[in-house]
């Protein structure tokens, strides 16, 4: 018999990769989805913009984290943006619907891209 682990763990993603992953590993977790605006900044750098997107998503989980035991809570939480063009300052995120899947598609086609998590 396992002894449960000393924390809850919480995967702040409705991604079904991130689930299939610590499904992987056999992990015990919850899934609490952060409602958050996904909007890069002006002058906000890709590298910038993906990290300050999971922190924000971990910080909306926590919030909402009962404080008798948040302290007892780990909290997984992780945005993946695709970076393209010669620049590497075109922002592709989730698409919108197959169309714009497609078009993402096509634009990475044959050209340098860089996948962010």
């Amino acid at each position: 018999m396992s002894a449960s682990p000393p924390f809850a763990l919480v995967l702040a993603s409705a991604s079904p990769r991130r689930q299939e992953l610590l499904n992987s590993v056999q992990a015990t977790f919850t899934v609490e989805v952060a409602d958050i605006e996904e909007k890069r900044g002006h002058d906000e750098d890709p590298d910038q913009y993906v990290q300050r997107l999971a922190a924000e998503k971990a910080g909306a989980v926590r919030l909402r984290q009962n404080t008798a035991t948040s302290s007892s809570v780990v909290i997984i939480a992780a945005d993946t943006i695709v970076v393209n063009g010669a620049d590497m300052t075109e922002v592709l995120e989730k698409p919108q619907d197959f169309a714009d899947a497609q078009r993402m598609w096509s634009s990475l086609s044959g050209s340098d891209h860089v996948v962010m998590t």
